[in-house]
């Protein structure tokens, strides 16, 4: 589907032969070019004399034009040509972090693509954090909060969103006690099954009034605090490895309990963050007879056969609360956990992996990964808290020990040692006080830098500007990464770019140059290149030049054609930069980069390859600019009839929209770099866009892309999933 500009003068019959000549791509760019501007002129005269007629339909359907003065303003195009072909949207919104006694602060929430963390923020003194983000078509964009009885995915579906993070459900306390009770079919007290001396219950009569789950007798629920909850966070937080992040919850310490002096003993649920339905139980031993063994336990007593919270398998909600038995002093109470071991319908499957609190008994044939489970002391509660990792750590482990979250009391409140057992984190390490834990920080010391936002995407051009040449989008396919480096409030104090070239279907010698819409030079500094031949511009805006020649060494075409050179090696540009006097609105990504390409020009110009609404730099030579296919006024231009003969192709297309009487001021246009229809030069694309192969019209390569473009970009927002084979390079 190629679109020249000079199809709407068909009569000039040697139009085409001049146009083959001239533009089709050549090794020498030199020769393009001189070629070029010497035979602008007597093109545009041969163009001049062809276009006295004025063409009503110009590729709009409508047009409303107001009249100030004497200005001309085009308020409303055809959706065709008003369409950017820009993929990236600047999305924003709230998330608000509530607990079960109002708004949380300093919590962390994750934003994720699909299985992918973009970026880790963390709420503020009212609960919010206040996120934006980058959205392309093919995203899966979700919220997700991974601390105790907060675990929930939230999807982000359209802009300007407000997602209010809080528990699925009432605290134990709050809700109707557990009271009907019913007889645990097809299991006695003393039923043993497997290879471990697991015993399904200890005279404990079960009930089923909860989510049609089999639950334990309750004691009174106990209430669970946001500030102990927040706590247990701080503690084990989701996908953090303790061993890495908080080392000394590993050290040697109990892990089981010892009671210092008889006493009645309660094991209370607060929450679990594993895909299993885990098996919790408990033994006891004494100093004398320690099991070294699985064979030395004499007995494994059911807790809870089926430790998964309400609405995710199961039927516990914090605060629940069971007696596990009067034990007199000197008694060790161990736990242990079968991984996926409940099935439902009373079946379990006893054979599961299980992990005991004492570590020897646990699989791993390195003793520093045998642990697992840590046991906290919260001194403000007297409770101790129990985290269980229900994976073999030498597999694969999270290593966040926050699988099975539960905590034991005793009455007398001291009947359970506390010499030897690790304090809780009531409040994490912040070196640099800028509220994010030293843990999640990426610069723990330096309040400059708390969290990174990560994004990607691709870009293709078409590098025969000003006219579109054979359209395939391959002459430069690039994939690229952006990284904002933020502050504790969102505040974007640094940039990394990362650039790889994936393709090069083009003769012609281009470089690559990036700038950011409405970022200043002087707002810019510590400007660094991955191979230190970058350079800055700062005359108009800061523009990084990364290369004058990006391509792949010693090859002509790479990555375009399915029987053609091909490699997986890409040649790769970056740079890096700090900001200066950036606010929390600010964003450098997405829909707001302008990277190009460009080829050198004689004349010490360069001629610019940008994006459809983005503008030139400073060292652009203008003179191209609205010439052979581009529809692009950079300034208003005064237009006479004597300029049916003179003027541009962009100021006679124009013109035949506007001009009546004798002059008319045509007005600088905001649809830069692109042709009558709408077609750019460059596309920035969502990073999932295969490019098509070499000659293939990209609109053959995908057949809904026509309807894409015809429709605005209303309809077909899918195009890009259902390339053709054999039309795209695999």
């Amino acid at each position: 589907m190629r679109k020249y500009f000079f199809h709407k003068y068909l009569l000039i019959s040697n139009l085409g032969f001049w146009h083959d000549i001239l533009f089709k791509e050549v090794d020498n760019k030199k020769l393009l070019f001189a070629m070029k501007k010497a035979l602008t002129l007597s093109l545009l005269a041969l163009l001049g004399f062809a276009s006295c007629k004025k063409d009503n339909n110009g590729g709009y359907t409508e047009e409303m034009i107001q009249s100030s003065g004497e200005q001309l303003l085009i308020d409303k195009l055809d959706e065709t040509t008003k369409f950017s072909f820009n993929q990236h949207e600047t999305w924003s919104g709230t998330i608000n972090v509530q607990g079960y006694e109002g708004a949380l602060a300093n919590i962390p929430v994750q934003l994720m693509n699909g299985e992918e963390v973009l970026e880790t923020g963390w709420t503020n003194d009212n609960g919010n954090w206040k996120l934006t983000l980058n959205h392309t078509p093919s995203m899966d964009l979700k919220v997700v909060c991974n601390i105790p009885t907060l675990q929930g995915s939230y999807p982000i579906v359209s802009d300007d969103f407000m997602i209010q993070v809080s528990p699925a459900h009432s605290q134990a306390a709050g809700l109707e006690p557990l009271n009907t009770t019913s007889n645990k079919s097809r299991q006695t007290t003393t039923d043993y099954r497997g290879k471990t001396r697991w015993y399904d219950d200890r005279l404990y009569t079960y009930q089923r009034s909860r989510g049609y789950q089999t639950l334990p007798i309750m004691e009174t629920a106990d209430t669970l605090s946001d500030t102990f909850l927040t706590s247990i966070a701080n503690s084990v937080p989701e996908e953090f490895p303790v061993g890495r992040n908080n080392p000394s919850l590993l050290a040697d310490g109990n892990t089981s309990l010892f009671m210092a002096d008889s006493g009645d003993v309660y094991l209370t649920f607060v929450d679990e963050g594993a895909g299993y339905r885990n098996v919790v139980g408990i033994f006891t031993y004494t100093a004398n007879n320690e099991p070294t063994s699985v064979s030395d336990i004499d007995t494994i007593w059911t807790v809870f056969e089926n430790f998964s919270k309400l609405y995710s398998g199961g039927g516990l909600v914090a605060g629940d609360r069971v007696y596990i038995g009067s034990y007199p002093q000197g008694t060790y109470i161990g736990f242990a956990l079968i991984a996926n071991g409940y099935n439902g319908n009373g079946r379990n499957y006893r054979n599961n992996n299980t992990y005991y609190s004492l570590p020897d008994l646990n699989p791993e044939t390195t003793a520093e990964k045998r642990k697992h489970n840590i046991v906290l002391y919260d001194e403000t509660t007297m409770r101790f808290v129990i985290g269980f990792e229900d994976l073999h750590r030498q597999v694969n482990s999270d290593e966040d020990f926050n699988d099975a979250l539960f905590y034991c009391t005793a009455t007398p409140p001291d009947a359970i040692d506390t010499s030897d057992v690790t304090p809780i984190i009531p409040e994490p390490e912040d070196c640099d006080n800028d509220g994010v834990p030293d843990i999640a920080d990426v610069a723990p010391c330096d309040d400059r830098y708390a969290t990174t936002y990560t994004t990607s995407g691709k870009l293709f051009y078409e590098d025969l500007y000003p006219y579109l040449g054979d359209y395939d989008f391959n002459d430069v396919v690039i994939n690229y990464t952006a990284v904002a480096w933020k502050n504790a409030n969102g505040v974007t104090n640094k940039m990394d770019y990362t650039f790889e070239l994936l393709a090069d279907g083009g003769t012609l010698t281009n470089g690559f140059g990036l700038a950011i819409d409405g970022l200043s030079g002087s707002a810019v500094s510590n400007v660094t290149f991955g191979d230190n031949n970058g350079s800055l511009e700062t005359l108009e805006g800061a523009v990084m030049i990364l290369t004058d020649d990006m391509s792949f060494d010693g090859f002509g075409f790479m990555n375009n054609e399915l029987n053609g050179n091909r490699t997986t090696t890409y040649p790769t540009y970056s740079v890096s930069f700090e900001i200066n006097g950036a606010s929390a609105s600010d964003v450098f990504w997405g829909d707001e980069m302008d990277p190009f390409i460009f080829q050198n020009l004689d004349n010490g110009k360069r001629n610019e390859v940008h994006l459809k609404y983005k503008k030139p730099t400073s060292e652009a030579d203008t003179d191209l600019i609205g010439t052979g296919d581009d529809i692009t006024l950079l300034n208003d231009v005064t237009f006479d009839g004597t300029m049916w003969q003179t003027g541009t192709p962009a100021e006679r297309y124009w013109a035949e929209l506007l001009h009546t009487g004798t002059t008319t001021v045509l007005p600088a246009t905001s649809i830069t770099y692109t042709d009558l229809n709408g077609y750019p030069w460059a596309m920035h694309m969502d990073a999932n866009v295969k490019h098509a192969t070499e000659k293939t019209d990209f609109s053959e390569a995908y057949l809904q892309f026509s309807g894409w473009i015809t429709s605005g970009g209303r309809t077909n927002t899918n195009w890009f999933a259902s390339p053709v084979t054999g039309k795209v390079f695999e």
